[in-house]
């Protein structure tokens, strides 16, 4: 007796994801990580993990943003941290939004103008790798009334490899801070004035 022939179901193969949001962008896709970042304002953020190689990601990003002139006199657009924040997130696969990002810039900034002041110091030496030796004395005059001081300090152990990008974020920063600015700062400004504008506007029409 023959027996009835059977058919074979086959299972589709399912790739499974690598894990690692880097791995999963190919790079070459900008209006991709720019959709990514769009919601960026809406998403859980993850708790921020401000290692050396990641600061040196950020600034290395910021430092792309400013040179595509996606920024306005040397202040980089909500539209580029958005792409940043994006762009963070495939290389480290944290989600950082354009606040956060903000808040990490303006403490960049601190380190920066510190950084060129002990450029600019004679009270100071420096050794082969940007270290600066100072007296005691020194650190505590220089850094009394600072904040983030555990951050300035580690330039004892030599200039952070992100430096020179700092030089290009901070470009128009004097170091008296007298024209100082965080990327970001004017793009807000415009938009506070546009709403003060606005309401001044919807106040006339009503009385």
């Amino acid at each position: 007796m023959e027996q009835a022939p059977v058919d074979l179901v086959v299972d589709p193969v399912v790739r499974p994801a690598s894990g690692n949001a880097a791995d999963d962008w190919d790079g070459d896709d900008e209006d991709d990580m720019e959709e990514v970042a769009q919601g960026s304002s809406n998403m859980c953020t993850d708790k921020a993990y401000w290692s050396e190689e990641n600061l040196y990601t950020l600034c290395e990003l910021s430092c792309d943003r400013i040179k595509a002139e996606n920024c306005n006199n040397g202040t980089m657009s909500g539209r580029g941290y958005k792409i940043v924040s994006g762009k963070y997130y495939a290389r480290t696969g944290l989600r950082q939004d354009k606040r956060k990002l903000r808040n990490r810039v303006g403490i960049l900034k601190q380190f920066y103008l510190f950084w060129k002041m002990c450029n600019n110091s004679s009270g100071i030496n420096r050794g082969s790798s940007g270290e600066v030796i100072a007296s005691h004395h020194w650190w505590k005059t220089n850094l009394d009334g600072k904040q983030n001081k555990t951050k300035l300090r580690k330039l004892i152990h030599g200039e952070p490899d992100y430096c020179p990008h700092l030089e290009i974020i901070f470009k128009n920063v004097a170091v008296d801070g007298s024209t100082s600015y965080i990327p970001g700062e004017e793009d807000e400004g415009r938009k506070k004035t546009r709403r003060k504008k606005k309401k001044r506007t919807t106040s006339l029409i009503f009385l």
